[in-house]
């Protein structure tokens, strides 16, 4: 659990990340507010190696999510290039213009260790995240995705075999592997 001094600190450097990469040398002459580590930052949380995602949002619709499974980099380092690809990478949105940018929300999803389960009864909506792996493909949703959508168990395996490009009943594939993890979400408010 990151305190609220770290997640605003997480949060800040989402932002500028995001600000640099759209604005590049202009960003400099922006205020933004100054990315200060946090006093009371003594767990190491910031420093973890573990998979993060960011979702940009406009006006409360998907903007654009990008993360790692895993990382050997440092959060802190993590979370500013998931922020940088999100808003440019994301194959299913066009680049953030920089007239946007003001107008996006993050919201940061650090992910847990993954743990492998055997089907949906090992599944709690609004708790887990899943990710599906059947030969080369893979899917990945993230936990508030099942809770937004008030998926059931069930529903949560089908879209996340959707996601991997896979027929809606993979998971039953004895080829198939399924793994659930937590994320601790952590949010700008909406403007």
């Amino acid at each position: 659990m990151f305190t609220e001094p770290e997640k605003k600190y997480l949060l800040a450097i989402a932002r500028r990340a995001l600000v640099d990469e759209i604005f590049g040398e202009e960003a400099d002459d922006m205020s933004l507010p100054a990315v200060v580590s946090p006093q009371d930052s003594s767990s190491g949380a910031l420093c973890q190696h573990c998979g993060a995602f960011v979702t940009l949002f406009a006006n409360g619709e998907l903007r654009g999510c990008l993360g790692l499974l895993k990382s050997d980099l440092p959060l802190t380092e993590t979370i500013a290039e998931m922020a940088r690809r999100a808003a440019t990478e994301d194959p299913r949105f066009d680049p953030v213009s920089k007239e946007e940018v003001e107008g996006l929300t993050i919201e940061l999803s650090v992910l847990s260790p993954f743990k492998q389960i055997a089907g949906p009864e090992e599944i709690t909506i609004g708790r887990d995240g899943l990710m599906i792996e059947h030969g080369r493909q893979r899917g990945l949703l993230l936990p508030q995705v099942a809770e937004k959508y008030e998926f059931s168990p069930i529903e949560f395996l089908e879209e996340t075999c959707v996601k991997a490009g896979l027929p809606r009943t993979a998971w039953m594939l004895e080829a198939a592997h399924i793994y659930s993890f937590t994320a601790e979400v952590i949010g700008e408010e909406e403007s």
